[in-house]
Protein backbone atom coordinates (compact mmCIF):
# COMPACT_ATOMS: atom_id res chain seq x y z
CA UNK A 1 0.00 0.00 0.00
CA UNK A 2 1.74 3.66 -1.01
CA UNK A 3 0.06 6.32 0.64
CA UNK A 4 0.58 10.14 -0.62
CA UNK A 5 -0.37 13.20 1.23
CA UNK A 6 -0.96 16.64 0.14
CA UNK A 7 -3.26 19.91 0.11
CA UNK A 8 -5.99 19.47 -2.63
CA UNK A 9 -7.68 22.09 -4.26
CA UNK A 10 -10.28 23.33 -1.06
CA UNK A 11 -7.17 23.69 1.01
CA UNK A 12 -7.90 20.38 2.83
CA UNK A 13 -4.92 17.79 4.16
CA UNK A 14 -6.01 14.51 2.74
CA UNK A 15 -4.00 11.32 2.06
CA UNK A 16 -4.64 8.92 -1.02
CA UNK A 17 -3.80 4.88 -0.11
CA UNK A 18 -3.89 3.28 -3.20
CA UNK A 19 -2.84 -0.41 -3.34
CA UNK A 20 -0.97 0.00 -6.84
CA UNK A 21 2.64 1.51 -6.35
CA UNK A 22 2.88 2.78 -9.93
CA UNK A 23 -0.17 4.80 -11.58
CA UNK A 24 0.53 5.90 -15.43
CA UNK A 25 1.27 9.62 -16.03
CA UNK A 26 -1.86 9.18 -18.49
CA UNK A 27 -4.69 8.31 -16.13
CA UNK A 28 -7.36 10.38 -14.87
CA UNK A 29 -7.25 12.37 -11.70
CA UNK A 30 -9.48 12.82 -8.92
CA UNK A 31 -11.32 15.78 -8.83
CA UNK A 32 -10.88 16.91 -5.24
CA UNK A 33 -7.15 16.57 -5.04
CA UNK A 34 -6.13 15.76 -8.59
CA UNK A 35 -3.88 13.21 -8.13
CA UNK A 36 -4.02 10.11 -10.39
CA UNK A 37 -6.34 7.75 -9.58
CA UNK A 38 -5.99 5.08 -12.70
CA UNK A 39 -8.56 3.58 -14.45
CA UNK A 40 -12.18 1.95 -13.39
CA UNK A 41 -11.03 -1.49 -12.89
CA UNK A 42 -7.26 0.55 -11.17
CA UNK A 43 -6.44 0.80 -7.52
CA UNK A 44 -8.65 0.96 -4.57
CA UNK A 45 -8.20 4.65 -3.11
CA UNK A 46 -9.38 6.25 -0.07
CA UNK A 47 -9.42 9.66 0.91
CA UNK A 48 -9.01 10.98 4.23
CA UNK A 49 -9.95 14.41 5.67
CA UNK A 50 -7.51 14.84 8.64
CA UNK A 51 -6.81 17.63 11.45
CA UNK A 52 -3.48 17.17 13.39
CA UNK A 53 -2.32 18.86 16.51
CA UNK A 54 -5.80 20.12 17.76
CA UNK A 55 -5.55 21.47 21.18
CA UNK A 56 -8.62 21.47 23.10
CA UNK A 57 -9.23 22.35 26.75
CA UNK A 58 -11.67 19.94 28.32
CA UNK A 59 -12.82 18.14 31.65
CA UNK A 60 -10.96 14.88 31.89
CA UNK A 61 -9.71 12.65 34.79
CA UNK A 62 -10.41 10.86 38.06
CA UNK A 63 -8.79 12.96 40.40
CA UNK A 64 -10.67 15.73 42.20
CA UNK A 65 -7.74 18.41 40.60
CA UNK A 66 -8.77 17.48 36.93
CA UNK A 67 -12.40 17.73 37.61
CA UNK A 68 -12.33 20.87 39.62
CA UNK A 69 -10.01 22.27 36.36
CA UNK A 70 -10.06 21.84 32.88
CA UNK A 71 -6.61 20.72 31.19
CA UNK A 72 -5.35 20.81 27.97
CA UNK A 73 -6.10 17.38 25.25
CA UNK A 74 -4.38 17.03 21.93
CA UNK A 75 -6.16 15.27 19.12
CA UNK A 76 -5.34 14.21 15.70
CA UNK A 77 -8.65 13.27 14.12
CA UNK A 78 -9.00 11.61 10.52
CA UNK A 79 -11.97 10.99 8.41
CA UNK A 80 -12.30 8.61 5.49
CA UNK A 81 -14.91 10.19 3.18
CA UNK A 82 -16.41 9.72 0.09
CA UNK A 83 -15.24 12.24 -3.37
CA UNK A 84 -16.62 15.32 -3.22
CA UNK A 85 -18.95 15.48 -6.59
CA UNK A 86 -17.55 18.82 -7.34
CA UNK A 87 -14.79 21.34 -6.04
CA UNK A 88 -17.24 23.17 -3.44
CA UNK A 89 -16.86 22.79 0.39
CA UNK A 90 -20.11 22.37 0.80
CA UNK A 91 -19.75 19.16 -0.88
CA UNK A 92 -17.22 17.56 0.90
CA UNK A 93 -16.22 17.15 4.35
CA UNK A 94 -14.84 20.23 5.72
CA UNK A 95 -11.98 19.50 8.23
CA UNK A 96 -13.22 22.37 9.89
CA UNK A 97 -16.15 20.55 11.17
CA UNK A 98 -13.97 18.02 12.55
CA UNK A 99 -12.33 20.38 15.06
CA UNK A 100 -15.71 21.88 15.48
CA UNK A 101 -17.18 18.56 16.83
CA UNK A 102 -14.16 17.82 19.41
CA UNK A 103 -14.61 21.73 20.70
CA UNK A 104 -18.52 21.46 20.90
CA UNK A 105 -17.90 17.41 22.74
CA UNK A 106 -15.40 19.30 24.98
CA UNK A 107 -17.68 21.47 26.51
CA UNK A 108 -20.82 19.63 27.16
CA UNK A 109 -19.25 18.40 30.26
CA UNK A 110 -16.75 16.43 32.62
CA UNK A 111 -15.22 12.79 31.17
CA UNK A 112 -13.78 10.10 33.82
CA UNK A 113 -11.92 8.84 30.77
CA UNK A 114 -10.07 9.60 28.03
CA UNK A 115 -11.33 6.54 26.17
CA UNK A 116 -14.75 7.51 26.76
CA UNK A 117 -14.11 11.26 25.19
CA UNK A 118 -12.52 9.52 21.78
CA UNK A 119 -15.19 7.10 21.41
CA UNK A 120 -18.04 9.50 21.69
CA UNK A 121 -16.36 11.61 19.37
CA UNK A 122 -15.88 8.53 17.04
CA UNK A 123 -19.40 7.93 17.13
CA UNK A 124 -20.07 11.35 16.21
CA UNK A 125 -18.14 11.67 13.23
CA UNK A 126 -19.44 8.28 12.40
CA UNK A 127 -22.46 10.19 11.89
CA UNK A 128 -21.83 12.45 9.59
CA UNK A 129 -22.77 11.95 5.57
CA UNK A 130 -19.84 11.88 3.94
CA UNK A 131 -17.57 9.72 6.36
CA UNK A 132 -17.08 6.31 6.27
CA UNK A 133 -14.08 5.61 8.57
CA UNK A 134 -12.87 7.85 11.34
CA UNK A 135 -9.40 7.50 13.25
CA UNK A 136 -8.91 9.44 15.96
CA UNK A 137 -5.81 9.89 18.55
CA UNK A 138 -6.34 11.34 21.93
CA UNK A 139 -3.78 12.78 23.75
CA UNK A 140 -3.09 13.48 28.15
CA UNK A 141 -0.48 15.52 28.14
CA UNK A 142 -0.49 16.32 32.19
CA UNK A 143 -1.79 12.39 32.96
CA UNK A 144 1.62 10.81 33.60
CA UNK A 145 4.73 13.07 33.24
CA UNK A 146 7.28 12.80 31.79
CA UNK A 147 5.52 10.19 29.35
CA UNK A 148 2.01 11.43 27.83
CA UNK A 149 -1.14 9.15 27.97
CA UNK A 150 -3.04 8.64 24.69
CA UNK A 151 -5.66 6.33 23.38
CA UNK A 152 -6.74 5.70 19.67
CA UNK A 153 -9.93 5.07 18.54
CA UNK A 154 -10.83 3.85 14.93
CA UNK A 155 -14.32 2.88 13.37
CA UNK A 156 -15.61 1.91 9.94
CA UNK A 157 -18.86 1.52 8.80
CA UNK A 158 -19.10 -2.14 8.11
CA UNK A 159 -19.48 -1.95 4.29
CA UNK A 160 -16.43 0.01 3.81
CA UNK A 161 -13.35 -1.68 4.32
CA UNK A 162 -10.15 0.24 6.11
Amino acid sequence: MMSRQSTGLLGISCMIETNFPGLAANEPSCRHCRHRTGSAIGPEQKLWVRAQNISIMASVGIHRGEKDHHQEILLNIAAEVREPESDRIDRAVDYRTLVDAARRLAAEGHFELIETLACELGRRLMGLDRVSAVDIELFKPAAIAPAMASVRYHAAKPDQPS
